[in-house]
């Protein structure tokens, strides 16, 4: 079984600010429900937003990915 981990408020913090905006949302589960690596090009297929405009939501989920020890590749 793994070892739990006890996120910090900054840690809940960062997850609560991440899925609190519903585009940031929309996209995460467009990640989550992607059967392949979702690659840029395909969330914005299915998004209308422009690359830089999808650049901030994907550094936020970096953000959160680090924070809580598992970092993206």
């Amino acid at each position: 079984m793994a070892k739990r981990k006890i996120l910090s408020e900054h840690q809940i913090h960062l997850i609560a600010e991440a899925l609190a905006d519903p585009r940031r949302h929309e996209i995460l589960q467009q990640i989550g429900t992607s059967k392949n690596t979702a690659s840029c090009t395909d969330i914005r297929g299915r998004q209308p937003i422009t690359a830089a405009t999808l650049s901030t939501p994907l550094a936020h989920f970096g953000r959160v990915a680090w924070t809580i020890g598992r970092p993206v590749s």
